[in-house]
């Protein structure tokens, strides 16, 4: 491996450095960027062949960084004979690509002109200016993170920003609504290269809030901020999304945010049309309320007469089926109704929900595939997936992809946790996928006159994918390690086990129920394993906790945004009790679509789909996806991903 090599080996290996150096990256880090600075400074390719010898140096000591570059390693690049064939060509490219990699992007706001910390005026307009810098602007009052590179060939991106607010407490005027992303931020930014609003408060007795949402290509949101002006001046800032790197694939049709805001909740949808924005006109103790009922339909199907059936089949007899999808209608249609048509909600409200609705209606006419809606919320984790989208209860009208959970193909992006932890975004092929299953294997009764193979089969069905590549683990304490790390990078975190919650809700108390009895706490192992140590490889997490009922609170708590904080580039879980026959069922069907290149909300889209086609079977509901749609657990280099049916 030549300079040039390692070099390129380092500008790809960057956002994966914390988690392959481990403990000594924050000290590492300040003394390789001082080299590269030097590097990329360097005029001739006998300078930077040097630079690359120190920065080596460096980084050869930790072993899974020196593993990647043992090319390079096996002799010192300051000491390349003349006329050996070392491909310069692209060095000086590279170095400067190397310079630009560490830097993470940020979107900075300023209100230009405005002192920081002065009050605002009521009836005075001031302008907000948005810009990305490759540093923490020191004078801006807002900054975030944000993931997103130029496409191949191109110097910049473009973003679409979105401002709101509350059009009782303050006016907007969009002045320009593109952001330019820089593949290298130039020593001026030109003055078109920002976003600009005018933003005028309408009153200055109680803080305004804003939401700004920066999206590219179609809906796919890449950042989310919420800026509050306090009446006597200072500005508070937070960001409700980790940098997202995801694939070059179609957006969402439409993108929904949630963002609690002054005591309250405020609302936005995002179609490819435009946006709308709104206040909801409930509280969390009234949100809570009606969570609890429109689950209430989901515990009826599996707690009522038809749960026996449920239990035992696959296949649904079709006056079963029809009674449970009466039920999750008229919860799902209360619920819709709660939301959008609420007494006191505003028309703009109702405009939000008119968006779902048409897109649902042109979808059941045929016109347009599935919709693909990416949901974002800061605090309440709703049951999107439970509503059903129609004005009214129309029983001799009644249709199963009504309900968002079957016919779209709806994810939850995560938000952001504080931690930096950028995961790929595939895995890489088939061939080299490492998986890691923890299991109950007391699920199979053994020992018993009653033994069953639910665990053993899976384990069987993953030695068959991934032959010696898919470690098993049974007891809490061995997951416990495995959590700690270091270990091999794994693609895939897969869980199928029992799941109890605490008494109190949000519960610190969750765990699951391993081989044994032997139960991982939540509480504890936040403590063993905290969310500053990211997991290697950054998997996909499956929690198919089977034969548990957590009831999960509106706000967000348990084992997902653990995983999630700990760099989990997604999480799928269940929220009901679901039966363990139907749990492995579910698994093999999920698991073939994405060993296939199917992405993750197809894959969940298509199996849930295929069970209520097939068994008019509607427990595809159980199942949520936290993480970006697009994206894939191995990538096929030969084969196109299924779409969806």
């Amino acid at each position: 491996m030549t300079a040039r090599d390692a070099v390129a080996e380092l500008v790809a290996q960057w956002p994966r450095l914390p988690e392959l150096v481990g403990p000594g990256w924050s000290t590492l880090r300040p003394r390789a960027l001082e080299q590269i600075g030097l590097l990329a400074s360097a005029t001739t390719d006998a300078e930077r062949r040097r630079g690359v010898g120190k920065l080596l140096r460096l980084f050869l000591p930790h072993p899974r960084v020196g593993a990647l570059l043992a090319g390079p390693a096996a002799r010192d690049p300051r000491r390349t004979p003349e006329g050996e064939p070392d491909d310069t060509a692209e060095l000086s490219e590279l170095c400067r690509q190397l310079a630009a990699a560490p830097y993470e992007q940020w979107i900075s706001a300023v209100f230009e002109g405005h002192p920081p910390g002065e009050p605002f005026e009521a009836g005075r307009v001031h302008t907000l200016a948005f810009t990305v810098d490759r540093h923490d602007h020191p004078f801006a009052f807002a900054t975030a993170q944000l993931d997103l590179a130029p496409a191949a060939g191109e110097d910049s991106a473009m973003l679409d920003v979105t401002l709101h607010g509350d059009p009782d407490a303050v006016t907007i005027r969009p002045v320009r609504t593109r952001l330019t992303v820089h593949r290298n931020v130039p020593a001026s930014v030109p003055e078109a290269a920002s976003a600009v609003f005018e933003v005028t408060p309408r009153r200055t007795d109680r803080p305004v809030v804003l939401m700004a949402r920066f999206t590219r290509g179609a809906a796919r949101v890449s950042q989310v901020l919420r800026l509050t002006l306090r009446p006597a001046g200072p500005v508070e800032q937070s960001a409700l999304l980790p940098p997202l790197t995801t694939g070059d694939g179609e957006g969402p049709d439409i993108s929904i945010t949630l963002m609690s805001a002054g005591g309250g909740h405020q609302l936005c949808v995002q179609d490819r049309t435009g946006a709308a924005f709104a206040p909801l006109p409930h509280g969390v103790t009234e949100l809570s309320s009606k969570v609890r009922e429109v689950r209430r339909g989901l515990g009826q199907l599996l707690g009522g007469p038809g749960g026996r059936v449920y239990a035992t089949s696959l296949t649904i007899p079709k006056d079963v089926y029809q009674q449970g999808l009466r039920t999750l209608a008229q919860h799902g249609v209360d619920f819709f109704r709660a939301l959008f048509r609420a007494p006191g909600g505003s028309e703009d409200l109702r405009k939000l929900g008119d968006m779902l609705l048409h897109a649902v209606d042109e979808a059941e006419k045929g016109a347009t595939p599935p919709p693909r809606i990416e949901i974002v919320s800061d605090e309440l984790c709703l049951p999107w997936h439970l509503m059903y989208i129609a004005d009214r209860y129309r029983e001799d009208e009644l249709s199963p992809t009504r309900l968002l959970g079957l016919g779209s193909r709806v994810t939850l992006v995560p938000l952001s946790s504080g931690q930096r932890h950028r995961p790929p975004e595939a895995c890489g092929s088939l061939d080299t996928l490492r998986a890691l299953l923890a299991v109950n294997s007391d699920i199979d009764r053994p020992g018993t006159d009653r033994p069953r193979t639910l665990v053993s089969g899976q384990l069987d069905y993953w030695r068959g994918r991934l032959a010696n590549r898919a470690e098993t683990l049974y007891e809490s304490e061995e997951v416990t390690r495995a959590l700690v790390g270091p270990r091999e990078p794994d693609a895939l975190w897969y869980f199928y086990c029992h799941l109890e919650e605490g008494e109190d809700q949000p519960s610190e108390d969750t765990r699951m129920v391993l081989t044994g009895d032997r139960r991982l706490w939540l509480r504890r192992v936040r403590n063993t394993a905290p969310y500053e140590e990211p997991l290697s490889g950054a998997p996909l997490v499956v929690l198919n906790t089977c034969e548990s009922a957590p009831p999960w609170p509106v706000r967000r708590a348990g084992f997902p945004p653990y995983f999630l904080a700990k760099g989990a580039r997604g999480v799928v879980c269940t929220e009901a009790k679901v039966p363990m026959e139907f749990g492995t069922e579910w698994a093999r069907r999920f698991f073939d679509r994405l060993l296939a290149g199917v992405p993750l909300g197809t894959a969940l889209h298509q199996v849930s789909h295929e069970l209520l086609t097939e068994h008019h079977n509607l427990l595809g509901l159980l199942y949520t996806a936290h993480g970006d749609s697009g994206m894939l657990l191995v990538r096929q280099p030969s084969a196109t991903p299924a779409r969806q049916p």
